[in-house]
């Protein structure tokens, strides 16, 4: 069934697979896919004014400031078709970000219907991400590589795929998941209280991660959401 006027968030470290389980659910039921990281690329490779800006911020393993982030995530939003659900994919990033796109939503008269929290230890996030590689143009992320010999094109766009910079340094991944984990914490609390937080253990296959998440949101909008298991 489809997911008309949803709103959910899908959260977790860097390398704890939330875009691959966004992408995958977004499919499944019919809502549009968005992931600020993307979004940030888009305009990084794109060179525009804020894509100089975020360049900056990604080589440090820096967080882009909340307004701008704020910005350009209503601004997506807002040209999505009417009725259509969607998925945030890394993002609220700080509990300013999160309080701010409750505002947003409140003064459109909606609300989050829930958020999913994927949980996977630090040491497994490091060995992913200096693993895994991602298509330079959709983004698709492909797990791991083995001595750098990895597939040249994407198989779902054609496009290159490379190593992102930020995903290269084990310094620089080690500030990432610091600062994912000192700022994620307030967060969670924010939507426990909120009682829209479900967290999920994301050390499995993919596949048993996904259907995790699924029965959630099957037991969560009953009567609204099915899926085939």
């Amino acid at each position: 069934m489809t997911a008309d006027g949803l709103q959910l968030i899908v959260m977790g470290p860097p390398g704890s697979g939330k875009g691959t389980q966004s992408v995958a659910l977004a499919t499944d039921i019919g809502a549009m896919h968005i992931s600020t990281g993307d979004l940030f690329r888009y305009h990084e490779r794109s060179a525009t004014s804020l894509g100089d800006q975020i360049q900056d911020f990604m080589k440090k393993g820096d967080l882009v400031p909340d307004d701008i982030t704020i910005a350009m995530l209503k601004d997506k939003i807002e040209s999505l078709p009417d009725s259509m659900g969607y998925i945030l994919d890394g993002f609220p990033r700080t509990l300013n970000q999160a309080i701010s796109f409750d505002k947003m939503l409140t003064a459109g008269n909606s609300k989050l219907d829930l958020v999913i929290c994927i949980d996977v230890p630090e040491r497994q996030l490091e060995n992913r991400l200096l693993r895994r590689i991602v298509c330079a143009e959709c983004s698709l992320v492909y797990g791991s590589h083995v001595g750098g010999e990895y597939d040249e094109y994407c198989k779902n766009c054609g496009g290159k795929l490379q190593k992102r910079v930020d995903d290269s340094d084990k310094e620089v991944i080690g500030h990432r998941l610091k600062k994912y984990m000192d700022l994620s914490l307030p967060i969670i609390d924010h939507y426990q209280a909120h009682g829209i937080l479900h967290r999920i253990d994301g050390t499995g296959p993919v596949i048993e991660v996904t259907t995790a998440i699924k029965r959630v949101l099957a037991s969560t909008f009953k009567g609204t959401l099915s899926f085939n298991y």
